[in-house]
């Protein structure tokens, strides 16, 4: 425990380690890599009303999005961030009720990417992926099926799931952001069935 915490610590200077507890997908314990030892059983943030999908690392605040509308009284649709140890807030009006909701999320270019199956962020409308600036919800492009799983790679985003174009260009279960367009990334995938699941 001594070793896997100060790893994070050095790489998360965000205060606090996570186990996710994959079983509900809703509950959190975390540890203070300042002790570097101990695990703080006193932190309980309130439940997820749904399950969690996806989490990451947004500004030294971490973001959790999935099926959930609320986070104990806080009104969040499908994506909330936590401000501290214990305040979750909903970024600019969440994610839309429609599709089947995030499955991923990730930091490309100093700005969140929420992505999975999902047709409005906030006001805006988007195609299954949007991205969020610390003020605002923006589309990134549309990609025409469910987005599963998030990387970057090389200075591109990689996106992949099930979906055969990005922005009208063929593609095949598996696309690259280069900042401005997507495209195709080599021959695509094949024989994956329902799309990739990581990357």
């Amino acid at each position: 425990m001594r070793t896997l915490t100060k790893r994070w610590a050095r790489r998360h200077p965000w205060t606090t380690c996570l186990l996710w507890l994959l079983s509900g997908s809703r509950l959190f314990a975390v540890c203070d890599p300042s002790d570097n030892v101990h695990w703080r059983t006193g932190f309980h943030p309130p439940g997820f009303d749904k399950e969690v999908t996806a989490l990451a690392v947004y500004n030294d605040h971490l973001v959790a999005a999935g099926l959930f509308s609320l986070v104990g009284p806080v009104n969040a649709n499908r994506v909330a961030i936590l401000e501290n140890t214990s305040e979750w807030e909903e970024p600019g009006g969440g994610l839309g009720r429609d599709g089947v909701g995030p499955s991923a999320v990730t930091v490309f270019n100093g700005e969140l990417v929420v992505a999975g199956s999902f047709s409005e962020a906030g006001t805006v409308g988007v195609g299954n992926i949007a991205t969020w600036d610390g003020e605002r919800w923006d589309s990134l492009g549309s990609l025409n099926g469910l987005v599963q799983c998030l990387a970057v790679y090389r200075g591109s985003l990689i996106a992949a799931g099930y979906f055969n174009q990005a922005d009208g260009i063929p593609v095949n279960g598996i696309a690259r952001w280069d900042g401005q367009v997507w495209s195709a990334l080599g021959m695509g995938l094949t024989g994956v069935g329902d799309g990739a699941h990581a990357i």
